[in-house]
């Protein structure tokens, strides 16, 4: 059948947000994005994004509580400028039933924000982040990240057996390489996720490398604009003459 890329509606999603093209993207509109959200400027900023699936919530907010606390006590990280931390929940949490663990968040410094994730990553300098979407907008806006993720024994075990994909993330996917680290199941765990930070903090060809491959991941997508693509097909299939500027 015939077939057309038409794009992907997150890029239209992230300009509207910003207000910006995607391209235009640097450290001053970081800035400004920081200002813009109540936060130091000039201080970087480290989000932890634990997904939107309550048990996604359930496994990942203790280990990203974690994370922030033995991130702020390394000796090497400690010694630069001062970290701010933000965790961006998906609209639909139930922030009722993660009271606690979010009260816990919040006592090491983090300020959790709903619905707000598109913001709070164009403002960000590095990020730790649950595959999904999130790893996806995360690239576009050329943040840094570490992808993590955990299951529940049974499902990994049975996960996999059955499904057989060389990588998780779809910035990965995208790219057919191991352009970010993936600490899935054991592995996802503070002493690992902030040897990867640090990695990336300290490594400036690391860094360097993953950043390069965000912009080639992002090369397919620029200039095309999903909506509006699918809604000249659906036009043009139903004899109709398309959309007009």
């Amino acid at each position: 059948m015939p077939c057309e890329f038409v794009g992907h509606p997150i890029f239209e999603e992230i300009e509207t947000v910003l207000g910006t093209d995607i391209r235009e993207q640097c450290d001053e509109s970081r800035k400004f994005l920081k200002g813009a959200l109540g936060f130091d400027a000039e201080r970087p900023l480290l989000s932890l994004l634990p997904g939107s699936r309550p048990s996604e919530l359930g496994r990942h907010l203790p280990l990203m509580q974690e994370v922030v606390r033995k991130f702020k006590s390394d000796p090497r990280v400690r010694g630069g400028e001062p970290y701010q931390f933000c965790m961006p929940l998906a609209p639909n949490t139930n922030e009722e039933r993660y009271g606690a663990y979010l009260e816990s968040i919040r006592r090491e410094g983090v300020v959790v924000r709903k619905g707000d994730s598109v913001r709070v990553l164009g403002a960000s300098d590095l990020a730790v982040v649950t595959s999904g979407t999130a790893t996806f907008q995360t690239a576009l806006l050329e943040v840094p990240m570490v992808v993590v993720y955990k299951l529940s024994p049974l499902t990994y075990f049975l996960g996999k057996r059955i499904i057989k994909v060389k990588y998780i993330s779809l910035v990965n996917l995208l790219a057919d390489r191991g352009v970010v680290a993936e600490l899935i199941q054991k592995r996802a765990n503070p002493e690992e996720i902030i040897g990867e930070l640090k990695k990336i903090l300290f490594d400036e060809k690391y860094r360097e490398d993953m950043l390069r491959y965000f912009r080639e991941i992002k090369g397919p997508f620029l200039g095309k604009r999903a909506s509006e693509r699918v809604a000249e097909i659906v036009m043009e299939m139903a004899g109709g003459e398309g959309l007009r500027a």
